[in-house]
């Protein structure tokens, strides 16, 4: 009897799993709290599960909050990516929220850092 409990909480718990499916973060380039030499030329994000494109947002900020660059469309529906114009060395905060394909949503936020171009 023990048993045939077990296998069907396990059952039900094997079944729930895809009801929970959130795409999070998987990693970024630059890296979540990264120092970067130069400027990098865009920001790109992964996530553990497919996105509606449509429906997801990333925006960079820099030390006063002002917004840089321009999202753009990516052939991977598993990637965000941001066209940065150059950034001058700081901080910046980077800002998530997303669709995943199946209609979850879930957010985030990071920082990286830019340094000045070694020569």
């Amino acid at each position: 009897m023990k048993e045939i409990r077990l296998f069907l909480l396990a059952l039900g718990l094997a079944a729930a799993g895809p009801t929970f499916a959130h795409a999070y973060l998987d990693h970024a380039s630059p890296a979540v709290g990264a120092s970067v030499q130069g400027s990098p030329k865009e920001l790109q994000l992964w996530f553990s599960e497919a996105l509606d494109t449509t429906q997801s947002t990333v925006e960079v900020f820099d030390q006063s909050g002002k917004g840089m660059g321009r999202q753009q469309t990516s052939n991977d529906p598993t990637v965000l990516i941001i066209a940065l114009p150059t950034l001058s060395p700081g901080r910046y905060r980077v800002v998530w929220r997303v669709r995943s394909a199946d209609g979850h949503r879930s957010k985030g936020r990071f920082r990286f850092s830019v340094l000045p171009q070694s020569k």
